[in-house]
């Protein structure tokens, strides 16, 4: 039976300028399953995530994201991807609920269930609070909101439990399961906390100097009964310093 991807990148180069972000990455997210992408501060996660979502235009290199290219058939691939990239921006005068129906607007939604995609997240009780008045936090939680919000097949999330407490972080990880194993979805994410890629991750990826050097499954890596993903991680990002 053969593999069904939801995201396939080949040969993938990205340059500003001179100056090159993406060298020859080749990226495999299998389709119902949570992706981890790890990499160090400019090593070009967040490139590869705007490229994906047709932000970017790769320089060179074949993106395919739901079996569509992403430069030719970018329209059809955006109605079906949920995204959370950079700092997320809200209407700030605006309560989460009249946010999340400007964005159900804007993506030519008619029925969602804004009431229960703020419960899933935690927002339940915020009423007719301003965004403005919210915590980083609760800002992250409607994003993830905004993100999931017109069921999209795949969600691509950089760092999504940026500025949660541990409590929120334990919902958001429960919440992503649920999506994957309840309905198919695809998750593609990067995080710094690495115990919490290590929670909830099938398979990692590894970009360093803009190079994705390794992938492989979490099943494949926890064979060793001493295996530690900080010390595996970083391991494999100073060899990359050494080759640079």
């Amino acid at each position: 039976m053969s593999t069904e991807w939801a995201i396939r990148t080949k040969g993938l180069y990205k340059s500003f300028g001179k100056n090159e972000v993406l060298c020859n990455c080749s990226l495999a997210v299998e389709r119902g399953t949570i992706y981890g992408f790890l990499g160090i501060n400019g090593a070009g996660k967040t490139t590869m995530f705007k490229i994906l979502t047709g932000l970017l235009i790769p320089t060179k290199g074949e993106v395919q994201v739901l079996g569509k290219d992403v430069v030719t058939q970018k329209t059809d691939i955006l109605k079906h991807i949920g995204s959370l990239i950079d700092m997320p921006v809200f209407y700030e005068h605006l309560s989460a609920r009249e946010n999340l129906e400007i964005h159900l607007a804007y993506m030519d939604v008619e029925r969602a269930d804004i009431e229960e995609t703020l419960s899933k997240v935690g927002l339940q009780r915020t009423e007719n609070q301003p965004v403005s008045e919210f915590s980083l936090g609760m800002r992250q939680r409607l994003a993830i909101a905004r993100a999931m919000i017109h069921q999209p097949q795949l969600l691509i999330l950089d760092e999504p439990v940026n500025g949660l407490d541990p409590v929120g972080i334990r919902e958001m990880r429960d919440l992503f399961k649920s999506l994957v194993e309840n309905h198919k979805v695809t998750i593609l994410f990067s995080s710094h906390i690495l115990s919490e890629v290590e929670h909830i991750a099938e398979k990692i990826g590894v970009i360093s100097n803009g190079t994705v050097v390794r992938e492989m499954t979490l099943h494949e890596l926890k064979k060793g009964s001493s295996f530690n993903l900080e010390e595996y991680f970083i391991s494999i990002v100073k060899e990359g310093k050494d080759n640079a």
